[in-house]
């Protein structure tokens, strides 16, 4: 039964610690301030598996390469801009497990009243 506790706390504190992370990985990218993809930086495994929902969401939700998007996140707690820049400009994103890198483009996130 002691086992079982100790094993109950533990996944409690791991779950803790975990929603910690994609808290703070909201934070740092759902600041509500226009930046280019290029700017980024280093995200950590959290914030990169956030950027790419949402990268995901509002490149799906694209007419076209050239069309800027303004949608929000499928929980409805975020909301993402995305402006595409020239055709030819490039954005590089370094994570611990790789690079990601493609069209560079001005992206903007912000919380919703959802999410208030």
């Amino acid at each position: 039964m002691q086992a079982r506790d100790t094993e109950r706390q533990l996944l409690a504190a791991l779950l803790k610690e975990e929603h910690a992370q994609i808290e703070a990985a909201r934070q740092r990218l759902a600041n509500g301030r226009r930046s280019r993809l290029s700017d980024l930086g280093t995200l950590d495994p959290h914030a990169f598996a956030l950027f790419l929902a949402l990268l995901g969401e509002a490149l799906t939700a694209q007419s076209s390469p050239d069309t800027e998007v303004d949608i929000p996140s499928g929980d409805g707690l975020l909301r993402i801009r995305l402006q595409p820049l020239c055709a030819d400009s490039h954005a590089t994103i370094r994570t611990a497990d790789g690079v990601f890198s493609g069209r560079d483009h001005w992206i903007t996130i912000t919380h919703t009243e959802a999410s208030a």
